[in-house]
């Protein structure tokens, strides 16, 4: 990121910089899956193909297409929703980050661009 004394970067640096926050949100929400097809792997004996639907479906906060059985899988799908939510609300953070990061900075160029008319 630039400092704030800088010149806002070109479109070209922008869309390659919003294209890599959207990666290391992809990488984000990866790393929210895996407890999840673990979970359900090791706790309620699901198929690995069952266990990434499950994990998946709750992200979107769909039901479970297989429902837990055991007292164990029920806390664990109720703590993974929650472990899940607080993933994609950091995600969507970091999706945004570049597009609110470049409007504050142009406010603050033209904050600069202001005062140094008034000045002279």
């Amino acid at each position: 990121m630039e400092k704030f004394t800088d010149k806002l970067i070109s479109l070209d640096r922008f869309l390659l910089r919003i294209l890599r926050f959207l990666f290391h949100a992809f990488i984000i929400f990866l790393i929210g899956i895996i407890p999840g097809v673990l979970g359900f792997f090791l706790i309620e004996s699901h198929a690995i193909p069952d266990a990434i639907l499950n994990s998946v479906s709750m992200i979107g906060t769909q039901n479970l297409h297989i429902e837990p059985i055991s007292t164990l899988g029920k806390y664990f799908a109720a703590i993974y929703g929650l472990f899940l939510q607080a993933i994609f609300f950091i995600a969507i953070g970091m999706v945004v980050t570049p597009f609110v990061h470049r409007i504050l900075h142009s406010w603050h160029i033209d904050d600069e661009d202001s005062e140094d008319v008034k000045d002279k």
